[in-house]
């Protein structure tokens, strides 16, 4: 029987000036690790879907993959490093990133 890896990181997000270390499993998205930290709220959003654009929050440092074009139309008028967090899939190579909220 093969086992399974599961890798786990830590990200720091940002809130009206507190930072909050959070660990995260590889392939979680940035926005299920902030709801189930309770700093960013699932109501009235797409549920994760990239779909309403109402989970903005900003890149700060780290490694995080490009945006994709169905997450860019979102990000028109946001500064460039905006980004939608269920639009980040987080791995170890996002270890140590920073978010504000």
């Amino acid at each position: 029987m093969l086992s399974q890896v599961c890798r786990f990181g830590t990200i720091t997000a940002v809130k009206g000036g507190v930072k909050k270390q959070l660990k995260f499993e590889d392939d979680q998205t940035l926005f299920t690790v902030l709801t189930e930290a309770g700093l960013m709220s699932a109501d009235d959003t797409c549920q994760g879907n990239k779909a309403c654009g109402k989970c903005i929050c900003k890149h700060v440092s780290g490694k995080v993959a490009a945006a994709e074009d169905d997450e860019k139309e979102f990000l028109e008028d946001q500064p460039a490093n905006a980004r939608l967090a269920c639009a980040i899939t987080l791995s170890g190579e996002n270890d140590g990133a920073v978010f504000e909220l």
